[in-house]
């Protein structure tokens, strides 16, 4: 009888830990493939980003392709189907605002922090933005409408967008662009099993020079990017400098990390 029990025992013993060793084979199977589903989408979101960023540049550039203004482009009153194309597009250009400005708020910061995605809230935000701007440059309606041709100026404007330029491209290397891709904080989430840490203190001198040189590149490269401004690419740059300016102060957290 005594013998009978402890042949018992010992199937269930070998029960528990075959199931025990199941449940981990399991987890560990699991874990290996949302960390390979991380590395996919961040990688992609990167791809996807970079592909969106050179088609936005063609469309506020599509202009500079013109070597005279005998292409349709047309003076005087716009017409009223100007006026509806030019809505059209604002409702655009006010979509891509909506969505960056939701993706901002703290509800959906604490609601992906606070997730397994959390490694991944800078490439979904990337990955959805790069969504909608391809959405957009789908249904931009050109309006070949000229507002300014200062086309002979280009010997000053050419030497001032190859600086802010450089400007932006030694941004990219002080605030690290795999981190703005995305991919920084997956590699340290898949690879080093920690979170991804900032590094203010590199850009610290940078912003002791320029407290926001980002917003001042981008609005000189944005409204010197097209030397044959039409009405669509003045809406889209006004538009776009509005957006810029009321999100340009810096969040309590990013002055604390800088200082």
């Amino acid at each position: 009888m005594k013998t009978f029990n402890r042949n018992n025992n010992n199937d269930t013993y070998i029960a528990k830990n075959t199931n025990n060793n199941n449940v981990t084979i399991f987890n560990k199977l699991f874990s290996f493939i949302f960390k390979l589903l991380k590395i996919i989408i961040s990688l992609l979101s990167a791809l996807i980003t970079s592909l969106s960023v050179v088609h936005l540049v063609k469309l506020i550039t599509i202009n500079n392709v013109f070597k005279n203004n005998s292409l349709n482009i047309h003076t005087g009153v716009p017409t009223t189907k100007m006026f509806e194309d030019l809505a059209i597009n604002s409702i655009l250009v006010s979509i891509f605002i909506l969505q960056h400005s939701l993706m901002a708020c703290k509800f959906y910061k604490s609601f992906i922090r606070s997730s397994s995605f959390a490694p991944l809230e800078r490439s979904i935000y990337n990955l959805i933005t790069s969504i909608v701007i391809e959405a957009m440059i789908e249904n931009w309606r050109h309006i070949d409408f000229l507002i300014w041709n200062i086309s002979e100026y280009n010997y000053i404007i050419l030497p001032i967008k190859k600086f802010f330029i450089l400007v932006i491209i030694i941004e990219f290397f002080l605030f690290d662009v795999f981190e703005l891709l995305g991919i920084a904080q997956v590699y340290c989430d898949c690879f080093k099993n920690k979170e991804y840490e900032l590094s203010p203190q590199r850009n610290f001198d940078f912003y002791t020079i320029s407290r926001h040189p980002n917003i001042v590149s981008l609005l000189v490269l944005v409204w010197l990017s097209s030397s044959k401004m039409t009405l669509d690419l003045f809406s889209l740059c006004l538009l776009f400098s509005l957006y810029l300016f009321s999100g340009n102060s810096l969040r309590n957290k990013d002055r604390k990390k800088i200082k």
